[in-house]
């Protein structure tokens, strides 16, 4: 898979839209479009604050399903810092 792959995907896992996507990694919704299609690549600091986006949404999905019982998800076995590097990870391997 290809970063601009994951980045769509997972963005999409979380109903967000491009344009809420990128306002909330302090993005235009211009270059979170060219990172998804792969004709830009992110700064480390547009790396970071989309790393701290994904994580947190992942631990706020995580929370709620959770609070209903079972914990599901990507990190369910991890605390949220060992979520974070483990993003980090993945992604750093996509670029």
């Amino acid at each position: 898979m290809k970063f601009g792959d994951y980045l769509r995907q997972k963005r999409e896992d979380r109903g967000w839209t491009q344009p809420e996507a990128a306002a909330k990694a302090r993005i235009e919704q211009s270059y979170l479009s060219k990172l998804e299609t792969g004709r830009s690549y992110p700064s480390d600091d547009v790396f970071e604050r989309l790393v701290e986006e994904v994580a947190e949404a992942t631990a706020e999905a995580e929370n709620r399903d959770q609070a209903g019982g079972a914990k599901t998800g990507p990190c369910r076995r991890q605390t949220g810092a060992r979520c974070q590097r483990r993003l980090v990870r993945e992604l750093r391997q996509l670029q």
